[in-house]
């Protein structure tokens, strides 16, 4: 099994390493500065705020950790910031 610098298999970083995962996250950067919440916020409340059931369960190292979690129940993401997170597509 080969690995790059990161320690990643050449599988992994092919499959996760890739631009359209890079855009996901400048995605994600760009809609929690503007809704001043922290990235691990913003992705438990995008969770939460799909229209099927979903359930996610997060852990906390700290205290800080914690609160951010807990904060994500009082997101409301409306569909077109759902839908810009899901596929870039900015109405």
């Amino acid at each position: 099994m080969n690995t790059n610098a990161a320690g990643l298999s050449d599988k992994l970083r092919t499959t996760y390493d890739n631009e359209e995962n890079w855009e996901r996250l400048r995605r994600l950067q760009r809609v929690s500065n503007e809704l001043s919440l922290a990235i691990p916020t913003l992705l438990l409340a995008y969770l939460t705020n799909q229209a099927f059931p979903a359930f996610p369960i997060a852990g906390s190292a700290n205290k800080q950790q914690l609160l951010e979690n807990l904060q994500a129940g009082d997101v409301v993401l409306s569909a077109e910031t759902l839908r810009y997170l899901e596929d870039g597509v900015a109405s």
